[in-house]
């Protein structure tokens, strides 16, 4: 007898295989946990603690006895190994060797128990590991959760460790720290790595599959490149290997990139011969290998130093020579901008300032802008007078949403606090792009499609530092337009010394942050950079020095200039009403709208250029396709379940339409329909470049029960195959399967009942965005050929249909080349085989037969934003020429881009589009 399909095997890895359902099945059973204890003969102590209720992560603390009670005890983070899919900071074996490590070396050790694929993915063990990094460092000033850390813990030499995956888990950690930083300047003295898994074994694919969001085998949480090792942000790092373990390779590979990368601080790799992968975790005689070297700390010479801003005195006194006043938010009548302060973060204290512009529809959705005041990172405020005045001012002009960071200063902050701080603000913003986050300005107006950054001065810098992060580790769900560089400071002048004070864990003259190198700015991700210069500054050379390294770094987007004669420094700031005052923020306001200007297809963002080694082809928004043929689609991957909608009184359910292909659709049906009323019957093709998206996402499911609840029809949305493992024809075929299918029921005596007693197959309407327009045409087309007996299809709704051609038209010729190719290159992916662009498939303009479309009518709708918008015109002109004898109904909406109605769909355009369709099925135009 054949076996279920359900239980064949897809993948099979080191520690779990996957089977075809998506199960994944663990070799090993979870290991048992013990509780902490007093251990009677070491002295040691040891408690669990909550560090994060939602997701769960703890940890483990082990105290070792006290010889001196006066006396700090070094800490260390400790990371457990097992996969990342397996093992415990709870478990026997970590419990003993931590328990070891906190009576030998006399450390309090803090064991990290995060969570493990599958039921958390990558990067869950990182998030979670940084998480209680951070809660560890929150004990600095001791006033944390935990006495033990409040009280003896020296966070003066802070270590950070683990073995195999949790090695790797330990490096990420070292990176964020040198990139980012602690909160309230911990610094990590030193790290150890024992067995570390590091890429270039055969447990990169399974690395890879378990994590979902991977950026290929050049990941560099797998991989790191020497530009992330260079930024380690600990002094020195200590790497075990094991000359019979199967990871020394890639863990040697490590240390040898680690020598060469230019990172300053000091490494040895220790070799235990004859030994194989964690044998210290099984023979505690190894503790030799495991016992960290640590010295006492060097203090620091007292200073006595004057910079531009502060004066630093050999008594330890620091003082600012500006001071900062602060002024309440406000709402200005005159234009309607109102204001708020919002809290981001109690630990350490991270606020904002966010701006709303007049809002005249409650569903209108504007740009956004993340503004970071400059003040040499020791003085001014987001709160202050003058940038509260500049935002208000900028809000207003450019109609946009704007949080002004208020980070930490200065001295109660040292540097990286501020990059903390506003890598903490992006972040929160971010938090935002499901519409579900903890500000409601955000959540109803902020429209993450058209996200920018800027910043004045040393707020331009740490903008411009965002930038890099975004470009090393991305922001889900966000596009990054465009950053505004308003006096930038960067390093080669006089104050790097000041800087360079302000940071004690800086990394020289060449610091990244002070001076990016070309490396970091080719990750730039945004599509443009403006920058504002003024004559008289005494930071335009650098920034001068700074736009033309960026030009020439390989970075793929516009930079322009903007210079002020006979201006200093932040001239707009102290005199607004100046002219050239005046002019920047017009200037400004320009460059966050211009993007829609000359930019028609919002949606589309595509990046041709593959700027990752292992990138094949980047058609975002929709898929990457990468050199060892994994598939990543970027949206429609979440699952929406049929619902029966109390609010819309609409029912639903997955059925299968093609038992062969086992394919499946979703029928939706009025419930206050009476048993033997019959219903016009309309079949939905989703978009998504034939390539994303599904009939089962959130987005189509929630349009498709809206459009039934208001038409009151009968529908059936296709989930087709999709493009690239599926090429055309196999979309369109897959959508006349389901046409022939509900044809299966015209006598009543088909397999689904609702169709049996419901549909009117008099009355049938084929319909579909975007790509699904496409799909909905030809099978329109298809049927006025070969016929279905009982059906006739009345009409067909084409909303912003994906049609293309050769040669620009309309809109197009002032496109960006990228996206016109992006445009292109999706319908080559589709369609391998076609002809080309003027193919009729991807161009109906071409088709000698368009007169044969089977039906009686046809409603269009085309946006004004929207790139395919001249197409759908030039399908309905060519159509009407054709010799068809339908009549066409062509509804343009105005200020609108591709595909609104999916996710504005109670917009004041997208009702009126509803209602327009409704009144073309029920044939009331």
């Amino acid at each position: 007898m054949a076996s279920s399909p359900n239980n064949e095997i897809a993948l099979k890895f080191r520690f779990f295989q996957v089977y075809k359902d998506a199960r994944v099945e663990l070799f090993r059973p979870p290991c048992k946990q013990i509780p902490p204890s007093d251990d009677q003969v070491t002295g040691v102590q040891s408690k669990d603690v909550i560090i994060s209720s939602e997701p769960r992560v703890s940890a483990r603390i082990f105290l070792p006895k006290l010889k001196n009670p006066g006396r700090k005890l070094p800490l260390l983070l400790y990371i457990h190994g097992g996969g990342f899919s397996m093992q415990s900071a709870f478990s026997p074996v970590y419990h003993k060797f931590c328990n070891h490590v906190a009576s030998e070396a006399d450390f309090i050790v803090v064991s990290v128990e995060y969570g493990l694929f599958p039921a958390r993915p990558i990067p869950a063990c990182y998030e979670d590991s940084w998480a209680v990094l951070r809660w560890v460092a929150s004990h600095v000033d001791g006033n944390g959760h935990d006495p033990w850390l409040n009280d003896r813990a020296d966070f003066g030499k802070v270590f950070i460790g683990g073995d195999s995956a949790g090695g790797n888990i330990s490096h990420t950690l070292a990176f964020r720290v040198g990139s980012i930083g602690l909160p309230r300047g911990v610094k990590v003295l030193g790290v150890v790595m024992v067995h570390p898994f590091f890429g270039g074994t055969k447990d990169d694919e399974m690395w890879l599959y378990m994590c979902p969001t991977n950026s290929g085998l050049n990941d560099p949480r797998m991989n790191p490149g020497t530009e992330d090792l260079a930024r380690l942000g600990c002094e020195r790092m200590l790497i075990f290997v094991a000359e019979e373990d199967y990871l020394t390779v890639a863990s040697k590979n490590y240390y040898e990139k680690l020598t060469k990368s230019g990172w300053k601080g000091t490494v040895e790799l220790v070799e235990n011969e004859k030994e194989d992968h964690c044998f210290h975790l099984f023979d505690l005689d190894a503790e030799k290998a495991l016992e960290m070297r640590h010295n006492n700390e060097v203090a620091s010479n007292e200073v006595d130093r004057k910079f531009r801003f502060l004066t630093a005195y050999e008594d330890g006194r620091v003082e600012i020579h500006y001071s900062t006043q602060k002024t309440p938010p406000s709402n200005d009548p005159n234009t309607g901008v109102q204001s708020k302060d919002v809290t981001i973060s109690t630990e350490p204290p991270v606020s904002a300032r966010i701006y709303l512009p007049k809002i005249i529809d409650p569903t209108q959705k504007v740009p956004v802008l993340y503004y970071i005041h400059g003040g040499g990172f020791c003085f001014e405020s987001a709160f202050s007078p003058l940038f509260h005045s500049h935002l208000m001012a900028l809000v207003a002009e450019a109609n946009v949403i704007a949080v002004s960071l208020e980070y930490g200063l200065w001295p109660e902050r040292p540097l990286p606090g501020s990059y903390v701080d506003a890598w903490a603000g992006l972040q929160w913003i971010a938090s935002h792009v499901k519409g579900n986050g903890p500000e409601p300005w955000l959540n109803d107006h902020a429209d993450f499609s058209r996200f920018f950054m800027g910043g004045d001065s040393g707020g331009a810098n740490m903008s411009n530092f965002l930038a890099v992060q975004i470009g090393s580790y991305g922001l889900p769900g966000v596009r990054f337009v465009g950053m505004i560089m308003v006096h930038p400071f960067f390093g080669g002048m006089e104050d790097d010394e000041m800087w360079m004070f302000m940071y004690p864990t800086n990394c020289g003259k060449q610091d990244p942050k002070l001076k990016p190198p070309p490396e970091d700015l080719a990750k730039l991700t945004c599509e443009k950079v403006l920058f504002f210069f003024a004559e008289k500054d005494h930071l335009r050379e650098v920034g001068g020095i700074f736009s033309d390294d960026l030009k020439k770094s390989g970075y793929k987007g516009a930079v322009e200039v903007v210079e002020h004669d006979g201006v200093a420094h932040e001239f707009h700031l102290l005199d607004p009403a100046h002219d050239k005052s005046i002019s920047l923020v017009k200037k400004f306001a320009s460059f966050l709208n211009e993007s829609e200007k000359k930019r028609k297809a919002t949606m589309f963002s595509f990046n041709m250029d593959a700027a990752k080694a292992d990138v094949a082809r980047d058609l975002s928004p929709f898929i990457i396709l990468y050199k060892d043929g994994r598939i990543e689609r970027l949206i429609g991957n979440e699952i929406a379940p049929p619902s029966d909608d109390p609010k819309s009184n609409v029912q639903s359910k997955d059925v299968v339409y093609s038992q062969e292909a086992r394919l499946s659709c979703r029928l939706y049906l009025p419930k206050r329909v009476n048993p033997t009323e019959k219903l016009p019957l309309l079949i939905y093709a989703h978009g998504g470049g034939f390539c994303a998206e599904s009939a089962f996402s959130p987005t189509y499911h929630n349009y498709v029960n809206l459009l039934v609840a208001e038409a009151k029809v009968i529908a059936i949305s296709v989930d087709y195959r999709r493009v690239p493992e599926h090429p055309i024809p196999v979309p369109y075929d897959d959508s006349w399967a389901a046409l022939n299918w509900a044809a299966s029921h015209v006598n009543g005596d088909g397999p689904e009942e609702w169709l049996n007693k419901h549909a009117d197959f008099s009355k049938v309407f084929l319909a579909g965005d975007s790509a699904g327009g496409n799909i909905a045409h030809h099978v329109a087309m298809r049927f006025g050929q070969e016929k279905l007996n009982g059906v006739r299809v009345s009409g067909i709704v084409l909303i912003n249909p994906y049609f293309w051609g050769e040669e620009p038209i309309g809109n197009e010729v002032n496109e960006l080349e990228r996206v016109l190719k992006g445009i292109s290159a999706t319908w080559h992916l589709a369609c391998p085989q076609t002809s080309g662009c003027d193919d009729p498939l991807i161009n109906p303009a071409k088709d000698p037969n368009l007169s044969s479309l089977g039906c009686s009518k046809v409603f269009v709708a085309v946006c004004e934003e929207d790139l395919l918008r001249d197409r759908g015109l030039l399908y309905c002109k060519t159509l009407k020429k054709s010799g068809w004898s339908g009549e066409i109904e062509i509804m343009e909406v105005k200020g609108e881009g591709h595909v609104f109605h999916l996710f504005k769909p109670t917009s004041v355009n997208a009702v009126a589009m509803l209602k327009n369709i409704v009144s073309f099925i029920h044939g009331q135009n």
